[in-house]
């Protein structure tokens, strides 16, 4: 397990933050630890995504950034979670079930640790990935997770012999804040690990 003040450094709202946003918000923070979550672009029926994406876009426009932390919580409750207990009923192809794809998505994810990031804990679910996960000096997530999502497309495409896109465009990322926060991921994750 990675060390807060050694590893990496919880979410400061002093420092320099960069937000860039798609369809989801992606804050960037230095020394920052990230708890990301990934899926297969199959892993939720497009209706209830719809559904979603309408009163996420409502709350959004009654919500302006920076929120406060009733705001956050709100989020985290009514969004986040939402698309993590969909995530969990096992929708779509669920490719990930097989020994060789999800031993493809491994690889990628320990490929560069140490180098380019250290990883605290990370875990490959039938339909998605979650990992904690905190770049390394100049290396920047975005980049790392493309690298992760896209080399592991090619290679499970390949071995399946299918083409099309394996994983949703957007990724979800937050910044940990807390030592609390911390604890709370490292449980959901070690409860969803299927090693």
């Amino acid at each position: 397990m990675l060390k807060a003040g050694e590893d990496f450094k919880f979410f400061n709202p002093y420092a320099c933050v960069k937000m860039t946003r798609s369809n989801l918000p992606h804050w960037h923070q230095k020394s920052a630890l990230y708890f990301v979550t990934f899926r297969q672009a199959d892993a939720i029926p497009a209706k209830k995504l719809a559904v979603w994406k309408t009163q996420y876009d409502q709350w959004l426009n009654r919500n302006s950034k920076p929120w406060n932390e009733a705001q956050r919580v709100e989020y985290e409750t009514h969004f986040a979670r939402q698309i993590e207990q969909w995530l969990d009923l096992s929708y779509g192809s669920c490719l990930l079930k097989i020994k060789t794809c999800r031993d493809i998505i491994e690889a990628r994810i320990t490929a560069d640790v140490n180098k380019h990031y250290l990883i605290d804990c990370y875990t490959v679910a039938v339909n998605h990935v979650h990992a904690l996960i905190a770049p390394k000096g100049e290396h920047r997530l975005p980049n790392i997770l493309k690298a992760w999502k896209g080399g592991s497309a090619h290679s499970i495409n390949s071995f399946l012999s299918r083409s099309g896109p394996l994983w949703q465009k957007e990724t979800y990322d937050h910044i940990v804040r807390n030592q609390i926060a911390l604890n709370r991921i490292r449980s959901y994750i070690t409860a969803h690990d299927r090693t």
